[in-house]
């Protein structure tokens, strides 16, 4: 699980943010979209595994996060086993080791999209900024 929380953001704008809690909110909410689209993105693949990805807020709306759904199952396989597709999506983005001894790397997506997150954030808090902006005429 890779989640984002724009500390500085809720320092420079305390005073807004108390008046204007639904604009926090909105934020972080447009924020876990993009960085759900850019983590699904970064997995590539037949689109199986970007859906069980989803993105997540905080309840009081200052964060935002994107990983795998809970309570989530894959199909069973031929031995009729069931896995939980956050153990899956671990495997693929950390590396897992195959039946046969040899070893699949990982291709890292959260990382990567962590990686990016910055600019992705800076671009938020710039929307944020200009809807202050309108709010206060």
């Amino acid at each position: 699980m890779q989640s984002i929380t724009v500390h500085d953001l809720d320092k420079h704008f305390a005073n807004l943010l108390e008046k204007m809690p639904e604009e926090r909110r909105a934020m972080f909410e447009e924020l876990s979209r993009e960085l759900l689209t850019d983590v699904q993105r970064r997995i590539g693949g037949t689109g199986k595994v970007q859906r069980w990805q989803d993105k997540y807020t905080g309840s009081g709306g200052g964060w935002a996060a994107v990983r795998p759904r809970a309570k989530t199952w894959t199909e069973a396989n031929r031995a009729g086993k069931r896995y939980a597709v956050g153990q899956v999506t671990n495997a693929i983005t950390s590396g897992h080791r195959t039946p046969s001894g040899g070893y699949v790397p990982g291709k890292g997506f959260y990382a990567d999209a962590n990686a990016g997150a910055a600019q992705t954030v800076e671009q938020a808090i710039r929307r944020f900024e200009k809807r202050i902006k309108e709010a206060l005429g």
